[in-house]
């Protein structure tokens, strides 16, 4: 394993055992640090962690063929192992074997943690919505029940337009040709009790505003108000997915490619964005190609978000604050499930890794068809 490890990468592994001769501890100490409460700071700092952890080589490739079992032995000993100890291993290959077993098992982690916060700090942005939106119908409580009482008022106006004048009288006998009942009439006589009763509860321009500041917080959809709260996250979650790899487990790559247009766009200034794009990147062979990406919120997102998602007056077009929390969410919702894993991670592995191929699983078949008592023909095992 330590020949594959170059100068460079041995270098940068050796500066881990220099000690800070102020703070009395060295780099390699710190990779023994645990992950603490998921803030917004404490996950800003592990995002930092993580990239510096990176940038001391590719791990995976060092341990390439080296059983997890030998490498999470490798990584004990090293967590208990402090600078001194170690130094005095003569065996410079073992040494390193020890640092890099460790510093692969504390990458690991890393991801773990930083992927548990994001999706944390994605819960906290929505119970914040749900809590302001909570207060903002206790402050409008009073100004809806006025709102209603105004309403009743233009009711009753309207309500007393129609009744026929002898049940106005009281008298049950009277003409109703006694009354001038006709339409016009009525409709004028409706109009000045409407307009009597709006104008004694403020006038139509107030209750114009009055109605649409309770209306819009009348439902029980908080999403528009995440966008306050979603700003001050926005750096470290771009920072996030460009720092892990992510990968689809199934065949659904919708959430997917939104991050990947989310990450064309981060530089984004304007209020609305394209939902379609192209860009020029890197290619596999490392030529430079033009790709098309593009954002289907109609494959994803729900209802209420492609409400304030999408505006009549802009086809084609999609309000970037909210696409960005929109697809923030779904991606913290397909971290949880395991529809999106996280490559070099082991929480959110992607588990159809660890099965077995079917090539593998072909000469074992018939064994095991036997021991199980199942024939092993397609036609026989269905009609068994």
């Amino acid at each position: 394993m330590s020949g594959r490890v170059d100068a460079a990468g041995r270098a940068r592994l050796g500066r881990l055992l220099v000690v800070d001769p102020v703070t009395r501890r060295s780099e390699y100490d710190g990779l023994k640090d645990v992950a603490q409460a998921a803030s917004l700071g404490k996950f800003k700092g592990r995002l930092a962690f993580l990239r510096a952890l990176d940038a001391l080589g590719p791990t995976e490739v060092w341990l390439e063929g080296v059983p997890p079992g030998k490498v999470a032995h490798f990584a004990g000993e090293a967590r208990v192992t402090d600078v001194a100890d170690l130094r005095k291993v003569a065996d410079e290959d073992k040494r390193l074997t020890l640092i890099v077993g460790l510093l692969h098992t504390v990458r690991i982690g890393v991801r773990d943690d930083v992927v548990t916060m994001f999706c944390k700090r994605i819960a906290a942005i929505h119970k914040k919505g749900r809590d302001q939106l909570e207060a903002l119908r206790e402050i409008h409580r009073a100004e809806s029940e006025r709102l209603l009482g105004v309403f009743g008022d233009v009711l009753d106006g309207v309500r007393e337009a129609v009744t026929p004048v002898e049940q106005q009288l009281g008298d049950p006998f009277m003409d109703a040709s006694e009354g001038d009942r006709t339409t016009e009439a009525v409709a004028e006589r409706a109009g000045r009790l409407v307009l009597k009763a709006l104008e004694q509860a403020g006038g139509l321009e107030a209750l114009a505003a009055a109605h649409e500041a309770v209306s819009a917080h009348h439902g029980n959809n908080y999403l528009p108000l995440l966008d306050q709260h979603y700003r001050s996250h926005r750096s470290a979650l771009f920072t996030l997915v460009e720092s892990i790899e992510l990968e689809s487990t199934n065949a659904d790559r919708s959430v997917l490619d939104a991050v990947e247009y989310l990450q064309a766009q981060r530089n984004a200034r304007a209020a609305f964005v394209p939902d379609r794009i192209t860009v020029e990147r890197e290619g596999p062979d490392g030529a430079a190609e033009t790709v098309t990406l593009s954002v289907e919120v109609d494959a994803f997102a729900s209802a209420m978000w492609r409400k304030i998602l999408k505006d009549p007056a802009r086809p084609g077009m999609l309000v970037r604050r909210h696409l960005e929390m929109c697809v923030f969410s779904y991606l913290a919702a397909e971290l949880r499930s395991g529809d999106i894993a996280v490559a070099g991670s082991d929480s959110y592995a992607n588990l159809q890794n660890q099965l077995m191929t079917w090539q593998e699983c072909a000469p074992l078949v018939e064994e095991f068809c036997a021991e199980a008592g199942l024939p092993t023909d397609a036609a026989e095992l269905t009609g068994h």
